[in-house]
């Protein structure tokens, strides 16, 4: 674990509503620690910060300051900040990255490739069951689930992919020591368990309606798209597909019935070019289309056995992927998920008759 900057908790509480302030300060100033001894006129220059509220940061947060140093020195208790080679690398590509993120859990689900899924809040019985079966299906296939924790979705998102026996990720508009809705004591604990819950703001920092516009952006950005499983017109789950939109990031929405009114704005993001999604495979295929940029943050590795076989059957030639199936003992979906890790590895390509392999002759 990196030495602890103290001195970026303090600045961080005192800048905690202020993120691009705080964001402006340290790449200006290269570090908390020069802040705190910066010129008060140079740093009115730059953002509009009471000098004396400053000054006394040190005094104001010495107690949650103490707090926070004791809550991190917890098992699996984390402080991933934006100069560390383990911040995820898809969130730092945003406009405007968190500089700090707290998490609880297991934070090597970070590297593994993402996919967000977010929708209504009070969803019908049909919502919650593509929710749960989707992200199920998605995890199965190697893709790690990105939602908020909140009522309704975002929740069956989180349990498919537990009940599929794969990690989660839960990015929190709260504190990471605050569980919100409080109903969800046993999902956070199970997420912990098996996956990562994070948060960019302070510990013991309650929900506020601000903090989950900001909470939309982080799940999108960590993702490399983001699916919305039912939403009304007048929805947040629509501020999150504007986000991933805006972060350059694929976006998939999944239809319902015309006289459903959480379906409504799924339709209007199909109608403004969201991929259409009836099941795993519509999003696999989807996904490899966002093969460079995955490529570029896919640390190497060694192939797997699936992965193995598919690319040992692309030394010929092009194949679709239903010749690859009837070729090998594997399911359309394991089939599909192979070719989109070798796509992510930049070992295969689509061509029009198929997948073909990318390795140099005689390798």
């Amino acid at each position: 674990m990196p030495a602890l900057d103290v001195d970026l908790l303090y600045l961080f509480r005192l800048l905690c509503d202020r993120p691009k302030a705080l964001r402006r300060l340290l790449t200006h100033f290269g570090s908390a620690e020069a802040v705190f001894g910066a010129p008060g006129e140079e740093i009115l220059g730059l953002c509009r910060l009471d000098i004396a509220a400053l000054r006394k940061a040190r005094e104001t947060f010495q107690a949650d300051i103490e707090k926070d140093v004791a809550w991190l020195q917890g098992p699996d208790h984390h402080l991933i900040s934006i100069d560390q080679p383990d911040y995820p690398a898809l969130l730092k590509e945003i406009h405007d990255p968190p500089v700090l993120l707290f998490g609880c859990g297991d934070k090597s689900v970070l590297e593994n490739n993402s996919i967000a899924m977010v929708g209504s809040r009070s969803p019908t019985r049909t919502g919650i069951t593509n929710a749960q079966l989707l992200a199920g299906q998605l995890s199965s296939v190697g893709l790690t689930i990105v939602s908020g924790m909140a009522l309704g979705i975002d929740a069956a998102c989180h349990e498919g992919a537990l009940l599929a026996g794969a990690k989660t990720i839960a990015v929190l508009g709260t504190g990471c020591d605050i569980v919100y809705p409080a109903r969800h004591q046993d999902l956070a604990h199970d997420i912990a368990r098996l996956g990562l819950l994070l948060s960019e703001f302070p510990l013991r920092v309650r929900a506020a309606p601000y903090h989950f516009p900001r909470r939309n952006r982080v799940v999108t950005g960590l993702a490399l798209g983001t699916i919305v499983v039912e939403a009304a017109l007048k929805s947040g789950s629509l501020i999150s597909a504007r986000c991933a939109m805006e972060q350059g990031r694929e976006v998939f929405a999944i239809p319902g019935a015309i006289n459903n009114r959480y379906a409504r704005g799924c339709h209007q993001l199909i109608r403004d070019g969201a991929t259409l999604v009836e099941n795993a495979q519509d999003v696999l295929e989807q996904l490899s289309f966002v093969a460079d940029r995955a490529l570029a943050v896919t640390p190497a590795q060694p192939l797997t056995g699936h992965q193995q076989m598919v690319e040992s059957l692309l030394d010929g030639g092009p194949q679709s992927a239903d010749q690859l199936e009837a070729q090998l003992s594997l399911a359309i979906d394991e089939v599909l998920c192979a070719l989109v890790e070798l796509e992510l590895l930049g070992l295969v390509a689509q061509e029009r008759g198929g997948y073909v392999s990318l390795k140099p002759d005689g390798v």
